[in-house]
C-alpha cells in the first residue's frame, strides 16, 4: 500500500530491499526523514543505497530494541541524506555535464584526467539549494 509506495519513491525499487523494508519502516518513520533530506528543487531522486540501508538498518535496530539486550548499545549517528540526483544537479549547474562520458573512456585515460576532473569538482560552487541544506544540516549537527 502506501508505505510500500514511499519506500519505493524515497528509497529504491529493489524488491528484495522493499520485501525487508515494509516489515520494519512505517509511515510515520517517513516524517523524521524528510526532514533530514537535502535535495535539488525539483528531485525526483532517491536516497541511494548507501543510505536506504543506512535508514533501514536503523529502523530495524529501532524495531528490535525491546526484544534483544544485545543491541541496547548500538548507537546510530545523527544523519542527513543527499538525494541521488544531488550530484546530477551540482554537474548541471556547473556546466560540468560532459563529465559522465568518464565511464565510457579508456582507464587510462580516466586516470590521466583524473587531477583535472577533482580540480574543477572541488572549485565548484554548490548549488544554492545544495548549499542552504548543508547549511541546515550543519547548524543540526552542531546543536
Amino acid at each position: 500500500g502506501f508505505r510500500v509506495a514511499l519506500i519505493r519513491r524515497l528509497l529504491t525499487d529493489q524488491s528484495q530491499f522493499i520485501n525487508i523494508a515494509k516489515h520494519f519502516i512505517e509511515v510515520d518513520d517517513f516524517y523524521n526523514l524528510l526532514h533530514h533530506i537535502i535535495f535539488p528543487a525539483g528531485s525526483h531522486g532517491k536516497l541511494g543505497g548507501k543510505s536506504a540501508g543506512l535508514f533501514l538498518a536503523t529502523q530495524i535496530l529501532k524495531k528490535n530494541l525491546e526484544q534483544q539486550e544485545l543491541l541496547g548499545d548500538i548507537k546510530t549517528p545523527k544523519t542527513w541524506y543527499l538525494t541521488s540526483d544531488a550530484i546530477l544537479n551540482f554537474m548541471h549547474y556547473n556546466n560540468l555535464e560532459e563529465i559522465v562520458e568518464q565511464k565510457y573512456k579508456e582507464i587510462g585515460q580516466v586516470r590521466q584526467e583524473y587531477p583535472y576532473v577533482m580540480h574543477i569538482f572541488k572549485n565548484s560552487p554548490l548549488p544554492p539549494e545544495i548549499l542552504k541544506g548543508l547549511s541546515v544540516a550543519l547548524d543540526d549537527f552542531e546543536n
